[in-house]
């Protein structure tokens, strides 16, 4: 965590889906859209996102040296939006800095 708090908004379907995995939390009292696999109450470790990944990109046919990741996602982005005003494309990624 970054120590910034920011709102980015979602699309209406992903909007649902984590209602419902608010209500899975609560009745579970697990805190985290990516809990740890193996420390109750803690998020999902950069290890356990990086299986997470290969295993998302393999259903999806996405091949190993792709160069196709989250960060890339978040490139893209910000490419995108290179039309919106540095401030707001900052906000909207939840980005603490311009840099």
């Amino acid at each position: 965590m970054i120590g910034y708090e920011h709102r980015n908004p979602v699309h209406a379907e992903l909007a649902g889906m984590l209602e419902k995995g608010h209500a899975v939390a609560e009745l579970t009292d697990e805190c985290f859209l990516f809990p740890s696999g193996f420390k109750k109450g803690e998020p999902m470790t950069r290890q356990e996102g990086a299986k997470l990944w290969r295993a998302i990109a393999d259903a999806a046919g996405i091949k190993v040296g792709n160069r196709i990741g989250t960060h890339a996602f978040r490139r893209a982005f910000a490419n995108r939006l290179r039309d919106v005003p540095m401030r707001e494309l900052k906000d909207l990624g939840g980005w603490k800095t311009e840099g």
